[in-house]
């Protein structure tokens, strides 16, 4: 408000000190006025003051129009800035949310790894700090606290149904743990939470008021000794309790340090550092930026670039032979039928090749008894024709007949 206040002052100054129609200052005023009161007389005063009301009042509207114009940018300014820093807001809420399900996840995926380190191994694998430890904390407390052993179990006891069995098991409960956080992160998400949950109880408080004669004549000897009982009970319950406890995080240590050296050695494996430029560093001895790390990862995947190339090139000369391969398999049942009418027509034709053959065959029997029989014809015509002929065919008409056959043929 203070920067509009000061915008609307500056623009004010500057229109009534250069505008011409604006009214003057106090003493211009009196000298217009001495000058006009010589020249003219009250009408045209009172006109020149109606015409300079009217001007200074639409000054002011339009001065009133700016402000508010101003003022109404400003407020939509700072709703957009409102909303910018909401939206900033929420989104650091969602990063939180991220960041949270990823360690969620880790640590979900660490119990995994952990579940299958005790499924497949017979014990754990301590490292010689551990053991040391061991050593020493044994040597310390070895009149307190009792010898902890390691039962090996061999794993020919255990059948592969018995395993296959657990790890059934174990898959489930893992699956059930994920429906639970997916349905969790559901209910986180849209900011909705069973009120079955949290139950509101009021709490009782009953005071109970007895002297100490009146509580030592209720407690009984059996009493005392059966409370100093379960009393030491429950030490030797919390000193064992302690000492596993403090077991467990001595391995829990040792394993985390496993765990950092090997994500060292896979830093290492994945990331370069680039010591020349430490070295150049050294040197100057100015404050520069940190030096770049090159990634091994990143050197590898140029190096599979043409790889990938030739994968791509691979996949549309695949995409070209499924092509190929379905206008084939389009053109099979076409053969198909092609090959039949083929079969049907060769058949066909093989019948008809018999058919040709026998009736061939009977043609040139046929011929073969025709001749036989024109053969025979003609030795009984020579035969006929050596015989004399008598008296009676030669006065016969049909005579001329046989004179008129040719022997020849």
């Amino acid at each position: 408000m203070k920067r509009t206040v000061l915008v609307i002052a500056c623009v004010l100054s500057f229109v009534l000190a250069g505008s011409p129609r604006l009214p003057r200052t106090s003493a211009d005023q009196r000298g217009t006025r001495s000058a006009n009161h010589n020249s003219t007389g009250a009408a045209s005063q009172s006109s020149s003051r109606n015409l300079q009301r009217n001007r200074e009042q639409y000054l002011f509207n339009v001065f009133e129009v700016i402000v508010s114009t101003l003022e109404s940018k400003l407020q939509r300014i700072e709703n957009l800035d409102k909303a910018v820093e909401h939206l900033m807001r929420r989104v650091e809420a969602l990063d939180s949310r991220v960041n949270d399900n990823i360690d969620k996840t880790d640590a979900v995926i660490t119990k995994l790894r952990t579940l299958d380190l005790k499924l497949f191994n017979a014990y754990p694998i301590i490292s010689a700090e551990a053991a040391t430890r061991i050593a020493e904390s044994k040597s310390g407390s070895s009149e307190d606290t009792p010898f902890i052993r390691v039962i090996h179990h061999d794993q020919n006891d255990q059948t592969p149904e018995t395993l296959g069995e657990k790890l059934v098991s174990l898959d489930q409960k893992v699956s059930d743990i994920d429906h639970k956080l997916v349905s969790l992160k559901n209910q986180i998400d849209n900011n909705f939470l069973q009120s079955d949950d949290i139950n509101a109880e009021a709490s009782e408080k009953k005071p109970v008021s007895m002297s100490v004669i009146e509580i030592t004549k209720a407690m009984s000897n059996e009493v005392m000794n059966h409370m100093t009982v379960e009393i030491e009970n429950l030490k030797q319950a919390t000193g064992s309790m302690d000492r596993k406890l403090q077991f467990h995080m001595n391995l829990m240590s040792d394993n985390l340090g496993a765990v950092y050296s090997m994500i060292s050695d896979v830093h290492n494996v994945i990331v370069e550092k680039n010591y020349e430029n430490n070295r150049h560093n050294r040197r100057n001895l100015t404050t520069t930026e940190a030096p770049t790390k090159n990634n091994k990862i990143d050197r590898l995947t140029e190096q599979m670039y043409p790889i990938l190339v030739v994968s791509e090139k691979m996949d549309q000369v695949w995409n070209v032979v499924m092509g190929t391969k379905s206008s084939v398999d389009d053109l099979l049942p076409k053969s198909d039928e092609l090959l039949t009418q083929t079969q049907r027509q060769e058949r066909a034709i093989n019948e008809i090749h018999a058919d040709l053959k026998s009736k061939t065959n009977k043609i040139i029997e046929n011929l073969e008894g025709v001749e036989s029989r024109l053969r025979k014809q003609e030795d009984d015509v020579a035969t006929l024709a050596q015989r004399p002929i008598p008296a009676e065919l030669l006065l016969d008409p049909t005579i001329d007949r046989l004179v008129e056959y040719d022997p020849s043929r």
